[in-house]
């Protein structure tokens, strides 16, 4: 896995958690960050550069992303920094053996598949397996027809994983892993607004910007408390602690709940249970998230590329809308939340259709099959 976002780290524990969930003693999982503790230079300080990147730069994010969305493209960067990457790749795999290999990073897979391949035997028997975390817009680096095995989030990233050169043989739907202590965390809404000590009376309208609280956040929130002055308004500010505090400095007319980085395992489930409505970038895992909660979305920013199949499949799965400008926002929330307007409850249901409860734990079936592929050698399951 690798820092450069949060969607890939949290991929990366949901299966950890799955697989110790079921498995128990019988398994140890290790997470190793390829890009900050082995990657070159620039590679090894992308944890730094992405969130600047898309915060400052993402018209050429978005050229960068359309230039290289391409299988021949992609590829044949790749072999051009292939020289460069090899050594820590070897490196990588000499210092953490194991039985399997499972990459959630787009920047891995064939870098991967070539170290394994050229280390050869017995190297080169240790099962590869992708997990795609972008489930609908799926760039050609996520897709090496070298591994063993790849998972994705949904039929269109299939049909991507195809056109790229994987066989059906090697692709498997299994939707977005999402930590199976989030599902637990899951609680009646009267419950949660209690143990947040929030209103029972008010809705609430939670707003997320990801774990770098990005997005016109303040703009959102001010926008709503003047169009629904009888809201109460959460907003998660992740990292970014200049919003944290220019909310906290500003008098506002609504109950205003503000939290920084919440833990998405315990945390974030409380948050959304407690909420009617949630407002949020297009991120995978905020959305599956949602999905799970039931909460009906409002899509308030998308990255260029790789978030904007999210936007679709929240759009067309009839749980969300594209809103980016705060007062469309403040307005469509002002309408829901009318007293004769049932947009909100056919939303919530749509949401819950498109959830995926278990797709960590079939993603942690897969991974154990790789490795111990005899029903008899499953072990007892958690």
């Amino acid at each position: 896995m690798a820092h450069t976002g949060g969607g890939h780290l949290r991929a990366a524990e949901a299966i950890k958690e799955a697989l110790c969930r079921r498995h128990g003693h019988c398994v140890s999982v290790e997470m190793v960050d390829a890009l900050g503790e082995y990657a070159p230079w620039p590679f090894s300080r992308l944890a730094e550069i992405y969130p600047w990147w898309i915060k400052r730069a993402v018209a050429t994010w978005r050229w960068g992303y359309r230039l290289t969305d391409g299988r021949r493209r992609a590829t044949a960067l790749l072999r051009l920094f292939w020289p460069w990457v090899w050594p820590r790749a070897r490196c990588l795999l000499r210092r953490h053996p194991a039985d399997v290999i499972v990459s959630v990073h787009p920047l891995t897979n064939h870098v991967f598949a070539w170290a394994l391949q050229r280390l050869g035997e017995p190297t080169r028997r240790v099962p590869l397996i992708t997990l795609v975390t972008d489930p609908v817009s799926v760039h050609p680096f996520w897709l090496s027809p070298g591994v063993d095995h790849c998972l994705v989030g949904s039929a269109e990233a299939l049909h991507k994983a195809l056109a790229c050169g994987l066989k059906p043989g090697q692709v498997r739907v299994t939707g977005l892993p999402v930590s199976p202590c989030f599902v637990d965390g899951l609680i009646d809404k009267v419950q949660a607004r209690r143990a947040l000590g929030w209103s029972l009376e008010r809705p609430v309208v939670l707003v997320i910007g990801g774990g770098e609280g990005m997005g016109p956040l303040y703009q959102i929130a001010r926008a709503i408390e003047g169009a629904c002055p009888r809201v109460q308004l959460a907003v998660v500010t992740g990292r970014n602690q200049r919003l944290g505090a220019r909310l906290a400095a500003t008098a506002w007319r609504v109950p205003l709940h503000v939290y920084g980085f919440v833990d998405r395992s315990r945390e974030m489930p409380r948050l959304m249970s407690a909420a009617d409505l949630l407002i949020t970038k297009a991120g995978p895992g905020t959305i599956h998230e949602a999905f799970l909660a039931g909460l009906p979305l409002i899509l308030s920013a998308a990255i260029p590329g790789q978030e904007e199949g999210n936007v679709r499949l929240a759009v067309d799965g009839g749980a969300g809308v594209w809103a980016p400008d705060p007062r469309e926002a403040a307005a469509l929330v002002a309408r829901w939340l009318s007293a004769e307007d049932d947009t909100l409850a056919r939303m919530a249901a749509c949401s819950r259709a498109l959830a995926r409860p278990h797709a960590a734990a079939a993603v942690a079936d897969e991974i154990w099959r790789a490795v111990a592929p005899t029903e008899e050698m499953l072990g007892p399951r958690r």
